[in-house]
């Protein structure tokens, strides 16, 4: 637990980082389509492959993994309910992912297009094992963390006890030493909150860090997982 006389909490992150920003983290329909032009995210769609001119990213939610023929496949679901499949054309197949994929966590795709497979579905078709990832939580609590992390009044009240920081005479709030995102008007405040919700909410702030540093409105080189 963080000590509530710590450094001051950082300022909240640029607004595209914020999970509900449907531009960089939009649901499956807004996804790009492989096959056709898409002035949002490309700065020329007729080259091939397409340059971006942003960064973007997939969210859901896996509700089952198998393996057929070789190959992982998902089912995910979108925050608004769309349910579609995810195959993996990585160099193996997605095989050496399939213990993460559990029912429940999430599947984040950077980069992610609508494929149209085969069988007559449309879904997500994995090439690069660097730019998927598997997040142990759902997508409740990582929609949680982010309403944390951009609350517009998180840096003026006590994020327990709603104790604004004017009222207190305080210059600035403690924070958490982890995360840096929840404030305190005091060490009871921060222990009770250490003791119930944040103990796990720190580590899901702690891993959206990397998504909320980034400049998503700039492209100049892909992004990529192994880059954390």
């Amino acid at each position: 637990m963080g000590n509530s006389q710590s450094s001051p909490p950082t300022e909240p992150p640029r607004p595209l980082s914020n999970l509900r920003n449907n531009t960089t983290f939009p649901p499956f329909a807004n996804l790009p389509h492989e096959d056709n032009e898409d002035d949002r995210y490309f700065a020329d769609s007729s080259k091939s492959p397409p340059t971006p001119k942003c960064h973007w990213c997939f969210f859901g939610e896996i509700t089952s993994s198998v393996i057929y023929r070789n190959r992982l496949r998902l089912a995910v679901k979108d925050e608004v309910g769309t349910l579609f499949p995810v195959h993996f054309y990585t160099n193996d197949r997605g095989v050496g992912q399939k213990a993460q994929c559990r029912k429940g966590d999430t599947f984040v795709a950077l980069y992610a297009m609508q494929h149209n497979f085969s069988d007559g579905t449309v879904g997500i078709r994995v090439n690069e094992g660097d730019r998927v990832k598997i997040l142990p939580y759902s997508m409740d609590e990582l929609l949680q963390a982010s309403d944390a992390i951009f609350d517009p009044e998180r840096l003026e009240k006590c994020s327990v006890c709603g104790a604004k920081k004017d009222e207190l005479e305080m210059k600035e709030l403690g924070t958490c030493n982890g995360c840096k995102v929840p404030c305190y008007c005091g060490e009871q405040c921060q222990s009770k909150d250490w003791l119930g919700p944040h103990q796990n909410l720190c580590k899901i702030i702690a891993t959206l860090l990397w998504f909320t540093v980034k400049d998503w409105e700039t492209f100049s080189t892909y992004f990529e997982f192994s880059d954390s």
